[in-house]
């Protein structure tokens, strides 16, 4: 895929002064985008706050403007105006967190929501990130009645515009990771065909146009797993009550299927220590999709994966399984090491037509309930002893 436009000044932007404008450069972009095109970004600060006098009268977003707090000052990302009130300060995290207290400084937190209580007007506070952030921060956020809000929000808004600046930005966001695109299953399965099927048949592309199509979707793939697992994150967290989980590993695995007396043919006649088998041998297997949390990363380490497996089958339709599955010593010696266990795991089929219609929040709440549905059965189970674990399981089991 080619670079995108703001991509390409982003680079330069962090090449020339330094990653750490990442932010600041995203927040000029917005601005600059909405001062050509305003009605998305009216419609999405509106619908965040239910603020419906945004949509009408004026309207503009400034950058990195400053507000007085006393002697001090602080510098918003963002300022949202409308007909020249401030409405919204809204702070830009893409790859960092909110600043914590410093001797000379409270929070930034606690900067902000200080100013939305005693500025002119109240206006209201913003978090629009795109990595997972502090569980404490968003439950100060929510408890002082003000907003959070990951980038993918932007993305229904700027698929209405026909703007073509808007597009460069959607484009941007979609190279960056940060937006939930639907599957092109037909596209998929002629990709996944190459991998696990013979070659001929629908896996075959006659058209050099079509060569790009397939691993397309599967990129889309991993980038709309990633976005679900950044929403699954903070409960694991949550039930872990540390705030040292890591953002998801994203990965997938490839399981080919074989006639095993061809194989044997095979190495019987090998005339050296390797083995090559033709694709033409191949009877289908599993493309193994998944997100993966490590709730206790050292000793008796417990994982979370939950993601998709692809099934295909000469001459049968591609059928996908949603699941999540627990990992840790306890369970892989309970498993006879590395076997799927149903007593460790929860799953069910679905439509490609799932795939074909994702949006962000509609399967988010499928794998949570997996995970509810396997860390219950596991405590069923008894395998798991390790008190911590089985405390972890618990609260992923409520």
């Amino acid at each position: 895929m080619d670079v995108t436009f703001f991509s390409a000044v982003q680079k330069w932007v962090k090449g020339t002064l330094g990653t750490d404008y990442g932010g600041r450069y995203l927040g000029q972009v917005l601005k600059q985008v909405s001062r050509i095109d305003p009605r998305p970004f009216r419609q999405l600060f509106a619908h965040i706050t239910r603020d419906r006098r945004l949509l009408v009268g004026r309207f503009r977003i400034e950058a990195e403007e400053e507000f007085a707090l006393g002697t001090r000052r602080r510098r918003a990302d963002l300022v949202v105006y409308a007909n020249d009130v401030p409405k919204i300060f809204v702070e830009l995290k893409y790859r960092d967190r909110l600043a914590p207290p410093t001797i000379e400084k409270t929070s930034q937190l606690a900067d902000y929501l200080y100013a939305c209580r005693r500025m002119e007007g109240r206006p209201k506070f913003l978090l629009l990130h795109r990595e997972v952030q502090d569980t404490a921060d968003i439950a100060a956020i929510r408890k002082a009645k003000q907003y959070v809000a990951h980038y993918g929000q932007m993305v229904p808004f700027l698929q209405r515009s026909n703007s073509p600046v808007t597009k460069l930005l959607l484009d941007y966001l979609r190279e960056e990771g940060m937006v939930i695109d639907p599957i092109d299953t037909e596209y998929l399965y002629r990709f996944l065909h190459r991998l696990v099927l013979p070659p001929g048949g629908s896996g075959r592309i006659n058209r050099t146009s079509d060569i790009e199509r397939g691993p397309i979707q599967f990129q889309r793939l991993l980038s709309n797993l990633r976005l679900v697992a950044s929403e699954i994150t903070p409960h694991l967290r949550a039930a872990a009550r540390t705030e040292a989980i890591r953002n998801a590993t994203i990965d997938f695995d490839v399981l080919n299927a074989f006639d095993s007396s061809r194989l044997a043919t095979l190495a019987s006649e090998a005339t050296g220590r390797l083995v090559d088998v033709s694709a033409r041998y191949r009877k289908g297997g599993i493309v193994d999709v998944w997100a993966q949390n490590a709730l206790i990363n050292s000793g008796s380490w417990l994982y979370v994966m939950y993601g998709f497996e692809f099934h295909l089958q000469v001459g049968k339709p591609l059928e996908v399984d949603a699941y999540a599955y627990l990992e840790s010593p306890e369970i892989r010696r309970a498993t006879n090491d590395n076997v799927w266990d149903e007593r460790f795991m929860a799953y069910e089929t679905l439509s490609t037509r799932t795939l074909r219609s994702w949006r962000k929040g509609n399967l988010e709440p499928i794998f949570t309930r997996f995970i509810r549905q396997a860390a219950r059965s596991a405590l069923r189970a008894k395998s798991v002893k390790n008190r911590r674990a089985v405390s972890i399981l618990r609260r992923l089991a409520e």
